[in-house]
């Protein structure tokens, strides 16, 4: 039987360098439930962390962009095709989970 607590904290290293860290204990029991010990699991998750911050940022860019367009964007891209972008038509494709646009 086990019992598992998850969390996040910010930890240090032997040289005093932070890091943040996602921590997994879970409480190792045996069949009639007695403690056998404890299992921690610490996984360095700032990349992740600065990577989601840094997508964030993006949305909020291109979220000002988009409301700052006014009627629209339009442009050409590599293949000489006229792109527009409208704001009503913005919706996602949960696939590829990128914007669609009308060609």
């Amino acid at each position: 039987m086990q019992t598992n607590h998850n969390y996040t904290v910010t930890y240090s290293r032997k040289n005093g360098q932070k890091f943040r860290g996602e921590t997994i204990d879970t409480i190792v029991r045996n069949q009639q439930g007695d403690c056998l010990g404890l299992l921690r699991i610490i996984r360095d998750i700032t990349d992740r962390e600065e990577n989601d911050e840094k997508i964030a940022d993006l949305m909020r860019q291109k979220q000002l962009i988009l409301n700052s367009a006014g009627e629209g964007i339009y442009g050409i891209n590599k293949e000489i095709q006229h792109l527009l972008i409208q704001k009503q038509q913005k919706c996602w494709d949960t696939n590829r989970r990128k914007l669609l646009i009308n060609p």
